[in-house]
């Protein structure tokens, strides 16, 4: 019995490479939830579950920056008097290029 991740919004789907075992306990947790009618808590519980795994599973540069960037990109906002840009905010890869453009300022500033 194979399970999708589905995504209707991008009109995309996944199949799950579960192993056999792993597809036997859901199959039956599944007939159990509509015997039993509490798919709310399930859907809640996996819903959880799956909020806890997927920062995992996001690739580098999308993930949200570290505290360490925010703290450095904070430092360099203060010295040139500047907001940190909302993108560089929401994504790990456009803070690495605001921390690298702000960096080369403040080695293009002292060397001369």
């Amino acid at each position: 019995m194979p399970f999708f991740l589905v995504c209707t919004d991008l009109d995309f789907t996944i199949e799950l490479g579960l192993t056999e075992d792993a597809q036997k306990r859901m199959q039956w947790q599944l007939l159990r939830l509509q015997d039993e009618g509490n798919l709310a808590a399930f859907g809640s519980k996996l819903s959880t579950e799956l909020s806890k795994a997927f920062p995992e599973l996001i690739d580098w540069d999308l993930k949200a920056p570290t505290p360490a960037q925010f703290a450095l990109a904070k430092s360099l906002s203060l010295q040139f008097a500047m907001d940190i840009p909302q993108a560089a905010r929401e994504s790990r890869s456009e803070m690495h290029k605001f921390i690298a453009e702000q960096s080369a300022r403040i080695r293009a500033k002292k060397a001369t």
